[in-house]
């Protein structure tokens, strides 16, 4: 016997408790229970004959896709079994409710950082997006003569930094489009930390800018360090040489074609590539009517897609693209390419990319016109994302 529904808000403490168990050693400390900067939060329990055993929680947040869309996005965490309830489907179970209550809500895309990338591409999810690990010895970045534009940042700042974000984030997809709550959980001091931020002000306004919280003589984790221009960068590296009396490396992440390398090359510079995250396309129509091709991009092509616990989107689809706008029906045509919702997600958030799929035997290719129909349609900017849940 198996119940699976919503969770009501009388029942937060159990779920809760379930997340101390999985993540936290049975804390009695929640972090985010009384967090005012925690997004919405849908979760789905599991229940059997012995009670409460298992869920999952949706975050809803909206997310940048190339520099013209913004879908709604519904961010998969907290998903937890108790250990004697382990192996029964539970979790498998609670992750598909996700997938119809994201589709009811208008989320057509969902993201999430997996504990076992083969337990979420069963249901659909598959990775996405290269992520670089960098790391970094303080004493290699010299100043140059832009890092005496770099300054601390005041309140004043904030909404340029914000504007930094946004255009940055227009160069990729996955980045969220954050919300006040969000930035406070980013920018703003904790009860048991400051919050040090510091942007590169160049001729044109704030073209960059880092922040961090904690760290230790040894090493100091980067939240965020972003810039828009190779001249801000290596600015901002300066500024972090000169750190290198109160810590001696830093880390950070970038996305995969970051110029790093182009600022500073170093034996004591070590860059780590890996995937960034597990994506799916929750809603093959919906995020297919919102994504934004390039302009002057236009074509027709017809995509059978595969998807056994998502049945709105297993069935072929007609696709026609002219002036940046798409048209997207079932149809009953014969495909000119088929493929499983796991790699439509990775070629609809861009990393790898439909060429990369096909040679991986990924994208079975019918027709080879309405392939690259298929590649022109979705050609964009990579995968890259920076807030995790």
């Amino acid at each position: 016997m198996m119940e699976v529904r919503q969770l009501r808000d009388d029942e937060k403490e159990m779920a809760y408790a379930l997340s101390s168990l999985a993540f936290m050693q049975g804390s009695r400390r929640i972090p985010w229970a009384d967090d005012p900067n925690q997004p919405k939060a849908t979760a789905y329990g599991v229940w059997d004959e012995r009670g409460f055993q298992a869920q999952a929680v949706v975050l809803s947040y909206r997310a940048h896709m190339g520099p013209k869309a913004v879908l709604p996005l519904g961010g998969i965490a907290g998903v937890a079994c108790k250990p004697a309830s382990r192996g029964r489907g539970y979790a498998k179970a609670a992750l598909v409710a996700t997938l119809r209550h994201m589709r009811d809500a208008g989320e057509v895309i969902s993201t999430l950082y997996p504990f076992s990338w083969r337990f979420y591409q069963q249901l659909g999810w598959e990775w996405t997006g290269v992520n670089r690990r960098c790391s970094a010895a303080t004493r290699i970045f010299e100043p140059t003569s832009d890092t005496a534009r770099c300054r601390e940042a005041t309140k004043d700042d904030r909404p340029h930094i914000e504007a930094v974000y946004r255009r940055f984030a227009g160069r990729y997809r996955g980045l969220l489009d954050r919300d006040e709550k969000q930035w406070n959980a980013i920018l703003e001091d904790t009860p048991e930390q400051w919050t040090y931020t510091y942007v590169y002000e160049g001729a044109e306004g704030i073209e960059g800018y880092l922040t961090y919280r904690g760290g230790s003589g040894e090493t100091t984790d980067l939240r965020e360090f972003i810039c828009l221009s190779p001249r801000a960068q290596r600015a901002m590296l300066g500024l972090l040489g000169r750190m290198d009396m109160q810590t001696r490396r830093v880390t950070w992440t970038a996305p995969s074609d970051d110029l790093l390398w182009c600022s500073v090359c170093d034996y004591e510079l070590d860059v780590k590539v890996c995937p960034m995250t597990q994506a799916r396309v929750v809603d093959v129509h919906g995020a297919m009517s919102q994504w934004s091709p390039a302009h002057e991009r236009t074509g027709r092509y017809v995509m059978k897609i595969a998807d056994e616990h998502a049945d709105w989107n297993a069935c072929a689809w007609e696709v026609a693209f002219a002036d940046g706008h798409i048209e997207i029906a079932p149809t009953s045509a014969a495909p000119d390419i088929s493929m499983h919702i796991r790699a439509f997600s990775q070629a609809f958030f861009g990393t790898p990319t439909p060429e990369d799929l096909r040679r991986a035997d990924l994208v079975e290719v019918h027709n080879e016109h309405g392939f690259q129909a298929f590649c022109e349609c979705l050609a964009g900017p990579p995968m890259w994302t920076n807030d995790f849940f």
